[in-house]
C-alpha cells in the first residue's frame, strides 16, 4: 500500500494536513480478557474537578517536568466537555526511557502502583485498567522520537484520572516514572464503538 502511486499521489493532502505525526510499528493484540462494557467500581473518594483544583490542589500530571502538563493544559482538559460527567477515558502514553536506568525506574513505579500501594492497587483504588500495552515497538517511520512503550490505559472518568495524580501516595510513587522518563505524551481519548 506504501508503495502504491494512487496513495503517492493522495499523500500530498497528508503531507499538507499535519503540522506533526507519529507512524509507530507496534506488535498488536489487546490485553486479555478486556472488556469495554466492564464496570469497575472505584475503592477510593473520587473528586469532582474544576479549573481552581487544578490550580490549588498538588497533583502528579501537573508541573514543570517533561512528563507533566501544564497548568494550563490541564485546565484545559477539565473544562473540555467531551470528557465531562461519568463517561470513559482512555490514556495513550508514549514513552522513552531516559539512559541509564530508566526503564528500572520506571519498572519500579509500576511495581509501587501494584498491590503494595497503600490501600491496594491502582486499579482497585481508582478503576484503571490497561487495556493495550506494546509487546514491542519497532523505531518510528514518522516521526522524530523513537517511542520505547506504547500503552493505552482506562479510566471509568476524567475525575478518576485525576483524583489518582493527587493522591499522596501516587505523587510519591510518581517520582519514578519521571525519573524513568526522557520524553513521553500522555493523549486523552474518548473510547467509541
Amino acid at each position: 500500500m506504501a508503495t502504491s502511486p494512487a496513495l503517492a499521489a493522495a499523500s500530498k493532502f497528508r503531507r499538507i494536513a499535519f503540522a506533526d505525526q507519529f507512524l509507530i510499528p507496534i506488535a498488536a493484540g489487546w490485553m486479555p480478557g478486556f472488556d469495554l462494557d466492564k464496570t469497575v467500581h472505584a475503592r477510593s473518594p473520587i473528586n469532582q474537578w474544576g479549573s481552581a483544583d487544578i490550580r490549588n490542589t498538588p497533583n502528579a500530571f501537573v508541573g514543570k517536568h517533561h512528563t507533566q502538563a501544564s497548568t494550563d493544559s490541564a485546565e484545559a482538559f477539565v473544562s473540555d466537555n467531551d470528557f465531562a460527567g461519568n463517561k470513559p477515558v482512555w490514556m495513550l502514553n508514549l514513552l522513552k526511557y531516559a539512559s541509564d536506568g530508566g526503564k528500572r525506574r520506571h519498572d519500579a513505579y509500576v511495581a509501587g502502583g501494584g498491590n503494595d500501594f497503600a490501600g491496594g492497587s491502582l486499579g482497585r483504588q481508582f478503576g484503571l485498567r490497561v487495556v493495550y500495552s506494546a509487546r514491542r515497538t519497532f523505531e518510528s517511520l514518522i516521526g522524530a522520537t523513537d517511542w520505547d512503550t506504547v500503552a493505552i490505559v482506562s479510566y471509568p472518568s476524567r475525575n478518576h484520572f485525576l483524583t489518582m495524580g493527587g493522591n499522596e501516595h501516587y505523587i510519591e510513587i510518581h517520582e519514578g516514572r519521571k525519573a524513568g522518563l526522557s520524553e513521553t505524551y500522555i493523549i486523552a481519548l474518548r473510547p467509541e464503538r
